[in-house]
């Protein structure tokens, strides 16, 4: 294998997808593993309940019925009206205008995205291209922007 296909190669395997934060105190092999795991769980829980308004753990919520002897995990159990004014908020805190949806709001940030990062690129590829600087150091995580992003 060339030199340039074994680059390409590693930089898409230590490439991290936004869902799959690294944890700052681990080893790379570890958050590796972690990301794994965690993008075969995520996989074959929508397989299985394919709802896109449920969450992995709200998924195994779903699945532990059959299991008698426990208790449900209320917080995983949200209805509807509960995800949606939760969501709201959220938008509402990042963007304060009365007169835009939710869906508006959504459509803003997509569209500030576009003209920050301009190209094909999936948007999942330009936010990790992006980073994200509101995230302080101290926090332990890393969201430093992935100047490989675009290229995967």
């Amino acid at each position: 294998m060339d030199r340039q296909k074994l680059v390409q190669k590693l930089n898409s395997m230590t490439q991290r997808l936004d869902h799959m934060v690294p944890h700052a105190n681990l080893p790379d092999s570890m958050n590796h593993q972690a990301m794994l795991e965690l993008e075969q769980i995520s996989a074959k829980l929508y397989l299985l309940l394919p709802d896109p308004s449920l969450s992995p753990l709200e998924r195994i919520e779903r699945l532990s019925r059959v299991l008698e002897d426990t208790d449900p995990n209320l917080e995983h159990l949200q209805s509807a009206y509960d995800k949606v004014k939760a969501i709201e908020e959220r938008l509402n805190s990042l963007i304060p205008d009365k007169d835009m949806s939710s869906m508006d709001k959504i459509n803003f940030m997509v569209e500030k995205l576009h003209k920050l990062v301009q190209g094909k690129a999936k948007i999942i590829q330009k936010l990790e291209y992006l980073g994200d600087p509101r995230v302080p150091k101290e926090a332990g995580v890393d969201l430093s922007p992935n100047l490989n992003a675009l290229f995967t």
